[in-house]
């Protein structure tokens, strides 16, 4: 515990800016930690195709596996259109978050995930601001629009 402590602390002496080095093992945070800041190179983000709908832009994603898309999330009355992260996963299961993910992309919402049990059939969770897990319930998938995803209060489409 004593060495993550300490690596952890080197690596924020280091100013390292790797996201890799955040959120991946403790292998990856002390080779990271061992190299001057100066020799690791500097991120850029890839400019991402000009999507728009509605003359709305998708905002270039940096984060690894998440993707700019557009999106449409109705819950609870309030409905939400205009560019979202999203993250494709194994059979079709997805997630989408307001860009950056610091944002309710739904109220109170600061992730859904759309998790494909069958063809055509899905389990829907939210992730809260607050960090809990909230099932919305079963969805199946629209026939008129195959991007979306639809419950019996909810609809989630990504594009």
């Amino acid at each position: 515990m004593r060495v993550i402590f300490i690596a952890l602390i080197a690596i924020a002496a280091a100013g390292c800016q790797d996201d890799s080095v955040r959120e991946g093992t403790h292998a990856e945070a002390s080779t990271s930690a061992a190299q001057p800041a100066a020799s690791q190179p500097e991120q850029t983000i890839a400019q991402a195709p000009s999507v728009s709908s509605d003359e709305q832009q998708v905002a270039p994603v940096s984060r690894p596996g998440w993707k700019s898309a557009l999106c449409a999330v109705e819950s609870s009355g309030e409905e939400y259109r205009g560019p979202c992260d999203f993250l494709a996963e194994r059979g079709g299961t997805f997630s989408v978050q307001m860009p950056g993910g610091n944002e309710a992309i739904a109220p109170g919402v600061a992730n859904i995930t759309v998790a494909v049990i069958a063809p055509g059939e899905a389990e829907v969770r939210g992730l809260t601001l607050d960090g809990i897990n909230s099932r919305w319930g079963s969805a199946i998938r629209s026939q008129e629009d195959p991007a979306c995803w639809l419950g019996s209060d909810f609809r989630v489409c990504a594009y």
